[in-house]
Formats: structure tokens, C-alpha cells, sequence
């Protein structure tokens, strides 16, 4: 196995973020791109030309939500953030072997703070983080069956 001379890449990337005031933003981003590999190939690897690169999914796609809000008639702030990912298919083999397919996969990551807010000293004594608001749960394609289960409580 050697490098790879040349790859061609196609696709297009849209990402945007949104404060909506209030201490609520948002953010929210999609990825597709067909890479696939060149002509070029050493004669061990002639199989590969054309095909879509190892580890390369055609849709990735992320979006977020933060909130930092202030809660009413205490000195403390609420912080609360929520993340979502989704990678697409991929094949994980470095000959492309269709027994190597991986299938897609959703991620969700969820964390939530109340505390003193932040004066020149940061946070003070009184803080409280938790991760694991919602879990992190990666199905496959096909099956739906979990596969990984990440509890960070």
C-alpha cells in the first residue's frame, strides 16, 4: 500500500449559527462530499480508482442548542447546551472489502450547569455540572441496534 498521487473531492458545506437573544443560540450544519480516489493508482491498489475514499461518508451534519439565562430572583445563571451529530456510512477497510461497511451513526451529547456567574474570579464554590442529559447513543444503519451507550453522569 502506498499514498495516494491524487483524489478528486466534490461537495458543498452549509453551516449558521443564531443568536436569538434571550441567552439562546443555535447552530446547525450539513456536509456533503464525494471523495473518491484518482487514476493514478500503483498497480496494487488499480482496484481503488474511482471509488469513494476509506473513512469518507457522504453526509455529515451537526446542530446545537446553548441557553445561558439568568434565574429570576436568585444570583445564580443556568447554563444548558445540547449537541446532535450524524456521520454517514462509511466503508472502514483500507481495499474498500464490503464486509467493512460501517453504517451510519447519530450522536447526541446533552450538559447542563447551575452556579455563581462568572465575576472576575469565574465560577465560584457553588457549581454543579452534569453531563449525560441525554446519552450518547451511536445505531447503525440496518440492524438499530445500540452499539455504544455513553452514560457520564
Amino acid at each position: 500500500m502506498e499514498n495516494v498521487k491524487e483524489v478528486t473531492a466534490k461537495g458543498v458545506e452549509v453551516e449558521s449559527s443564531l443568536a436569538l437573544g434571550g441567552g439562546l443560540f443555535v447552530t446547525a450544519g450539513a456536509t456533503y462530499a464525494d471523495a473518491r480516489y484518482g487514476d493514478d493508482l500503483i498497480p496494487a491498489n488499480v482496484h481503488l480508482e474511482g471509488e469513494r475514499l476509506t473513512q469518507s461518508p457522504l453526509w455529515q451534519g451537526s446542530a446545537s442548542v446553548f441557553i445561558d439565562r439568568e434565574i429570576p430572583n436568585a444570583a445564580w445563571r443556568w447554563l444548558f447546551n445540547a449537541n446532535w451529530s450524524h456521520v454517514g456510512a462509511v466503508n472502514t477497510g483500507s481495499a474498500l472489502d464490503p464486509e467493512k461497511v460501517r453504517g451510519a451513526f447519530n450522536l447526541t451529547l446533552g450538559r447542563e450547569c447551575r452556579g455563581f456567574p462568572p465575576y472576575r474570579q469565574g465560577w465560584r464554590h457553588r457549581r454543579h455540572w452534569r453531563r449525560g442529559v441525554v446519552d450518547a447513543l451511536a445505531r447503525y444503519s440496518g440492524d438499530q441496534k445500540p452499539t455504544r451507550m455513553l452514560r457520564t453522569d
